[in-house]
């Protein structure tokens, strides 16, 4: 938060938009390249939307985002890839040296009694299966017996 009170005081409001407009529009390419990506690697997982046309929508997303990243001024667009490089080195210099959730999941297989998704009966099963069918009733079974051990217990009053 110094930092970046630091740069307000610093830098004109002009500059300070126009990185914004930078980071906005490499997050709609991302959102436009990881839509397409998912449609190819998982065409049939549940959506709230389909997007009509999507190879035609998010090419043409991803190509007038970078048509206007590259309208910016130039000066924004160093500073917008120094900023990027700055926090990709601070995160594999000090975000991967520390970090010990990827190494955790990796080894940690989930409960089917806790919900556990990706698994059923102790073995790994289809992910659509697994998220789609029996994760759901598991969740309910877990739900209603850690109330009913609540209820056992006194922490939850009897109906």
């Amino acid at each position: 938060a110094v930092l970046v009170a630091i740069i307000a005081g610093l830098m004109p409001l002009d500059a300070i938009a126009a990185l914004a407009n930078a980071g906005t529009l490499a997050a709609f390419v991302a959102v436009c390249v990881s839509m397409m990506v998912m449609r190819v690697r998982a065409p049939d997982a549940l959506r709230t939307f389909r997007t009509p046309l999507w190879p035609v929508v998010g090419t043409i997303g991803v190509l007038g985002c970078i048509y206007l990243f590259f309208s910016l001024p130039h000066r924004t667009q160093e500073y917008f890839l120094m900023w990027n490089a700055l926090g990709l080195v601070l995160y594999f210099v000090y975000g991967r040296a520390r970090a010990n959730a990827g190494e955790a999941w990796a080894t940690h297989k989930p409960s089917p009694l806790r919900g556990g998704r990706g698994y059923e009966k102790g073995r790994p099963v289809a992910r659509r299966t697994a998220l789609f069918a029996s994760a759901r009733p598991i969740r309910r079974r877990a739900c209603a017996a850690h109330i009913a051990g609540c209820r056992r217990s006194g922490s939850i009053p009897a109906r």
